[in-house]
């Protein structure tokens, strides 16, 4: 499986959230697109690709359950690509 292609949208609203992306992920059985992917910045001013999910409540706190899991060669050439187009 490889990555075909990378759209991202900046976000700057001065929140965490600091854009969007969407990637396409050729196969044997066809291409795969997974969007909602969310690019996160961390209270220490770095960032993170955080792949869809959803959350829940449980004992008052909220916990997030992954959508999605890739292979980490793969999550780190989409990383590395989000990246590049948010010029980060």
């Amino acid at each position: 499986m490889n990555l075909t292609s990378v759209r991202v949208w900046p976000i700057q609203n001065g929140g965490s959230l600091i854009g969007s992306a969407t990637v396409v992920l050729d196969s044997d059985s066809g291409d795969i697109a997974i969007s909602r992917i969310r690019v996160v910045r961390r209270k220490d001013g770095g960032a993170f690709v955080a792949l869809p999910s959803e959350s829940y409540e449980k004992d008052g706190e909220t916990h997030y359950v992954e959508l999605i899991r890739l292979p980490s060669r793969l999550m780190k050439e989409i990383e590395f690509r989000v990246f590049k187009e948010l010029g980060l």
